[in-house]
Order: C-alpha cells, then structure tokens, then sequence
C-alpha cells in the first residue's frame, strides 16, 4: 500500500478559521486515502507562517517522528517559514510541498530547496517561482482546485452589494481591496468582507482606520467568519466581487458566473475575472475599479 505523510497547520478544520487552502489539504488526504493510500496526518500548532519558538519545535518534532525513507506532504504555510527544520531532514525523508501560495522572501528559497519536489495550486504559481526563484531542478507540478456544483448567483438589481471572502490577513490584500473600491464612482454600494479577524488583529484594526479614513466606514463591514449556509445565502443575494487568491476564486466563482476581482500573489498587483472568462486579465487597482464601476452604475 502507498503512504504519505501530510504535515498540515493546526486548525485545518477549525470552522473559525475556513480557508481554501484548509479546504484543498483536507480534500486532498480523503482523496489519496479514497484511491487506496494509507495517510498519516500530522497538525503544527503555531501561528503559521508566522510561527514562535515553540510552533518551530512542533514542526521539527513532527517531522522527527515520521519514520526515515516516507514520502511527507508539507503544507506550504508551515514549509515555507521553516527552512532550519526541512533542511536537516531532506537525506533522511522524501519531502514535498504544497505550496498554496509563495511568501516571496529568502527563507522559502531553502525551504523549497530541500524538497524532492513542489506542487502548487495553479500554473500562475508555477511561472512565478520560475520567474523569481532559483531552485535546484526539482520538478514542479501543478494540481488545480477542483469545481463543486453550484447554482447561478441571481445577483441583485443595482449590483451593489459586494462580497469578499478570504481571512483578513496582509497577504490576501485587503488594503488593496479598500484603495480600490476608494475609486470607484458608482451610487451606493456595501462590501461585506468574510473571514478570520484573530489572524493579525493589528492588521484588521489598520483596515478599519483605513476604511474610515477613505470614507469607506459605512460601506465596508467585517463579518468575522461565516458558516456555510450563512456564506451560502449571502453569496446567492449578492453580486460578488471577491477578493482571495486567483486560483481558488475561479473555482469558486465559475461555476456562480460571477464577476470577480482579486489580487495576484504574491505581488501587489491586481486582476480582474469576467463572468465569462475562465483566465483572469492583470491590472493594477486603477483598472480594476473601472469595470467594478461599469457594473455598479449599470453599464456593462
């Protein structure tokens, strides 16, 4: 029988804390145990990537534990922070990671060095690490989110009531987001962004002062996270423009044929999704508000 070790943050099925990234790695080991493989899971505590001195220590003892010569799954949240912990163990396991999304700094490049070989979430990653890293030749592959069925959002009238979903974190661009929607010349609009607000708190109370700022306080409202149903509901009452990572917002706003905006990682550029389209158009804020701003005023 075939093995596989994951090494997974903790919380991957905290319902707190939803992510696509949580939703892929669990998908992910029911699918290998339903094609017949003997999975072992292994959770980090920490917050991950930005672990402590114990969160490190979990991460080596987890990686200690597994037995010399097993091929291990590493979630690319906790590998990519923890070059000291995967480099050692690199002649000892066969190491893999599963990059959601690069991090863009030094320490990722020896992380993702010792790895025997890397996957990642779309193509767009794969041509960013070949752009911007120099790894040793170890083979990238790519293995897409899959599509759940889904019905047509009805949208609303006016197209005003807008919906981000992602945890509040500097990563996903929140910041961005607001800067964008500052520019938008439109009637009366309201985003409501979903997702953890425990992540980086003094990065949500930067957003806040940011919306007031923008003048944005009255339109722009945090939720914290939703149940299903409850993201369900608002998702089929809303024409949604969202905001988390590409690859996991065409899966998820295809099928709905939404319109969709998002920011490119891991720069700080931003792109902007058709509901027709299957590959998204790169642009800068700018750009992306000016078909946000077609679509609020009712011209297409």
């Amino acid at each position: 029988m075939n093995e596989v070790h994951v090494v997974v943050p903790y919380g991957i099925d905290d319902p707190r804390r939803p992510s696509g990234g949580n939703v892929y790695d669990r998908r992910a080991c029911r699918g290998l145990a339903a094609l017949g493989w003997s999975v072992h899971e292994h959770t980090v505590p920490g917050r991950w990537p930005r672990p402590d001195a114990p969160a490190r220590a979990a991460a080596a003892a987890a990686l200690a534990r597994v037995p010399s010569g097993s091929l291990v799954l590493v979630d690319g949240l906790v590998a990519s922070v923890v070059p000291e912990v995967l480099g050692p163990q690199a002649g000892r396991l066969r190491l893999v990671v599963l990059l959601h999304m690069p991090q863009d700094e030094p320490r990722e490049v020896a992380a993702l060095s010792a790895a025997s070989a890397i996957v990642t979430t779309s193509e767009w990653t794969r041509r960013w690490l070949s752009d911007h890293y120099s790894l040793p030749g170890n083979p990238v592959y790519v293995v897409p989110p899959g599509v759940d069925a889904a019905e047509v959002a009805a949208g609303t009238p006016s197209g005003g009531r807008l919906l981000c979903v992602g945890a509040v974190t500097p990563l996903k661009g929140h910041d961005l987001l607001l800067d964008a929607l500052a520019t938008v010349d439109a009637p009366a609009w309201r985003c409501v962004c979903i997702g953890a607000l425990d992540l980086d708190p003094e990065f949500v109370a930067r957003l806040r002062r940011l919306a007031e700022d923008r003048g944005l306080g009255d339109r722009v409202c945090f939720t914290g996270p939703l149940s299903t149903m409850s993201s369900t509901v608002r998702t089929r009452r809303r024409t949604p423009w969202c905001w988390p990572r590409a690859r996991r917002l065409t899966a998820w706003s295809s099928p709905r044929r939404l319109p969709a905006g998002f920011r490119s990682s891991p720069g700080r550029s931003v792109a902007y999704l058709r509901p027709s389209a299957t590959q998204p158009t790169a642009a800068g804020p700018a750009c992306w508000s000016r078909p946000a701003t077609r679509r609020l005023s009712g011209r297409r």
